[in-house]
C-alpha cells in the first residue's frame, strides 16, 4: 500500500494537475484515503489518514499539520461511519465518498478561517471545497478500480456492473 499512496502523491504533483478546472482539482490522496477507508479497513482508517496528512502537509505550502489534522478528523468520522453503514452500493459509496470529502474540505475551511480571524475566508473556502469535494468525487469510481487493480484486485463492487 506504501508503493500506491507514493505513486499517487507523485501523481499529484505532476500528473493531476492538469485535471485542474478554474483552480480546482480532484484530490488523488484523499481518494485513496476514501478507497482504504471503503474496501480495506475502516479501522485503521485514522493512522492512513495521518500517514497521507503528513506527506501532504510535507508538500504544502499551508501551515504544517493543517492537512494532517483534517485528514486524521475525516478518518475518525470514517471510523464512525463506516462500521454502521453498507459499504457494497455503489450509489452509497458515492455520496459516503462526497460525505468525506466535504467534511475533509469543511475543517480545511474551518481551519482557515481560525487563521485569518474572518467569516467571509470560511465562507469562500466552504464554497470552494464543495465543489473540489463534488470534482474529486467525479473521479471515485475510476479511482476505485485503478486502486483495486494495484492494490491485488480486491473484489470489485463495479463487477458485473456497468458504470455510467
Amino acid at each position: 500500500m506504501i508503493w500506491i499512496v507514493s505513486l499517487t502523491a507523485i501523481a499529484s504533483l505532476y500528473l493531476f494537475p492538469s485535471f485542474a478546472i478554474g483552480g480546482i482539482k480532484p484530490d488523488f490522496l484523499l481518494l485513496f484515503l476514501i478507497f482504504y477507508s471503503f474496501r480495506i479497513s475502516w479501522k485503521q482508517a485514522p493512522l492512513v489518514a495521518f500517514l497521507i496528512g503528513i506527506i501532504k502537509d510535507v508538500f504544502s505550502v499551508r501551515v504544517f499539520g493543517l492537512e494532517t489534522f483534517s485528514l486524521v478528523s475525516s478518518g475518525f468520522l470514517a471510523r464512525y461511519l463506516m462500521g454502521k453503514i453498507e459499504r457494497e452500493d455503489f450509489l452509497i459509496l458515492v455520496s459516503g465518498g462526497f460525505v468525506y470529502a466535504m467534511f475533509y474540505e469543511s475543517v480545511c475551511a474551518a481551519e482557515y478561517a481560525f487563521l485569518e480571524r474572518s467569516f467571509a475566508v470560511f465562507s469562500a473556502q466552504l464554497v470552494r471545497g464543495f465543489w473540489s469535494a463534488l470534482y474529486t468525487v467525479c473521479f471515485l469510481p475510476l479511482a476505485f478500480v485503478l486502486f483495486e487493480k494495484l492494490s491485488g484486485g480486491r473484489a470489485s463492487i463495479f463487477a458485473g456492473r456497468e458504470i455510467r
